[in-house]
């Protein structure tokens, strides 16, 4: 039955995650990313938070002998992660600048093309840490499985916008229902786990989460606006191509628990964090901490 299940999540998983790269291709369209890239003070500080620091701090963890090794291995993994696919809207709900935060989750897609590589040997090279990912295997994965769709998606706004719009209706719904499906089929599987381990891994993982939202409220700004938006950035991460990664190494069983209390525990520290940006910070549209927010009204979101 465990077979039958982790063969389905599999097969899931791939339709999930080229589905939603199509569609966030098709969403983000160029003036977001050539929006996002002129501002490279801001471009800099959202890179190093998602894909040096947070990632450093992971590898840190390695370290430890006290840590469980699918406690840092999933942490390393999740923290390699493009931000989750709905970023806009969870920006949007903390008042922040939409465009921004889907042009930086289009550009981190493809940066993560090269970052989730480079941070592999770094890790297996550098701080003699051993995932058994295979850089080869990655790289092939990862291109074919959401940097083609999403690059398909983006060309299809440019140059086929009718089709474009045609299609992301009908995969939008295909890859939210897969994911879904994925997180039902590994709730069976992981729960148990979950609570087998333990409170001190569930603390850890929690722990890790919270530093990624201090770094990215420290990190994000200025301006005010983006603070939220750089910790919905690296507090919520795309656990969908972690789960096809984890794959190449049969690893998904064991890492599945970690993956999970990250997601679910960052949701909750999530809505902790929106109820104080809320408490101390202008809603959305006017002034943030005493700074205009960027340039740009949002027109569409992921």
């Amino acid at each position: 039955m465990v077979k039958l299940i982790l063969s389905a999540i599999s097969v899931l998983v791939l339709a999930a995650v080229s589905s939603q790269a199509f569609v966030l291709g098709a969403e983000a369209g160029r003036p977001y990313v050539r929006r996002l890239l002129a501002e490279r003070a801001l471009l800099l500080r959202f890179f190093l938070a998602t894909f040096v620091v947070m990632p450093g701090l992971a590898i840190a963890l390695a370290h430890s002998p006290s840590i469980p090794v699918p406690v840092w291995a999933g942490l390393i993994l999740m923290s390699m992660m493009p931000p989750v696919t709905d970023l806009s809207k969870k920006a949007a709900k903390l008042g922040c600048d939409t465009e921004i935060c889907l042009g930086w989750q289009t550009l981190a897609v493809v940066l993560s093309v090269v970052t989730i590589p480079l941070t592999l040997l770094l890790v297996e090279r550098v701080f003699g840490v051993d995932l058994e990912l295979g850089i080869g295997p990655v790289m092939r994965k990862i291109g074919s499985v959401y940097l083609i769709p999403m690059v398909a998606g983006f060309l299809a706004r440019s140059f086929w916008p009718a089709g474009a719009d045609a299609l992301e209706k009908i995969l939008k719904p295909i890859g939210g229902g897969a994911m879904a499906l994925v997180l039902l089929l590994l709730l069976p599987l992981a729960v148990p786990l979950i609570l087998k381990q333990g409170a001190a891994p569930i603390l850890i993982i929690l722990a890790f989460v919270a530093v990624s939202i201090l770094v990215g409220h420290l990190m994000g700004g200025p301006p005010e606006s983006l603070r939220p938006a750089l910790v919905v950035t690296i507090a919520g991460r795309w656990i969908a191509p972690a789960l096809v990664l984890s794959k190449e190494n049969g690893w998904t069983q064991q890492l599945a628990p970690v993956l999970l209390t990250y997601v679910l525990g960052g949701a909750l520290l999530m809505i902790v964090y929106q109820r104080w940006v809320k408490a101390h910070m202008a809603p959305a549209g006017g002034v943030i901490g005493g700074e205009p927010k960027l340039a740009g009204t949002p027109r569409r979101h992921a």
